[in-house]
């Protein structure tokens, strides 16, 4: 049986951790004072659902590894599922303004559509939309 998932936390290494919690913030991400200190910041998604930008030191403190160059590597790429399509849109072109680089990909999904960006750190994001009375699963 899986555990009970009562919270799930997203940990980013981070070089600058003013520059990306005022990068999000301008996005409109609030943070959680409880999980904010000099070294890490809890950026909220949703109740639950939180990312930590965490300094690259420290965040190798945590792990005993090395932080790999998100330049040129993706460990992991956080995807955001929105509303509706219009958002995406916004909110990718609100996070290209604030400094973002838009990865191109290409939507062939026919119920699906989805935008990619790295943030200031080269993280990769995902914004996502379907409409799943559209989708057919067999």
């Amino acid at each position: 049986m899986a555990p009970q998932v009562k919270s799930i936390f997203i940990n980013l290494p981070v070089e600058d951790l003013t520059k990306s919690v005022d990068f999000f913030s301008r996005l409109g991400f609030d943070f959680d004072p409880l999980y904010t200190d000099e070294n890490a910041s809890c950026l909220i998604l949703k109740e639950g659902v939180f990312v930590t930008l965490i300094l690259k030191d420290y965040f190798k403190s945590y792990t005993g590894k090395e932080v790999p160059d998100a330049a040129t590597e993706t460990e992991v790429m956080v995807t955001l599922v929105a509303a509706k399509k219009n958002l995406v849109i916004e909110f990718l072109e609100k996070a290209l303004a604030l400094g973002a680089t838009e990865q191109k990909v290409e939507n062939t999904e026919k119920y699906i559509y989805y935008r990619r960006f790295t943030d200031l750190d080269g993280h990769l994001w995902e914004l996502l939309y379907y409409d799943a009375s559209e989708m057919i699963y067999q």
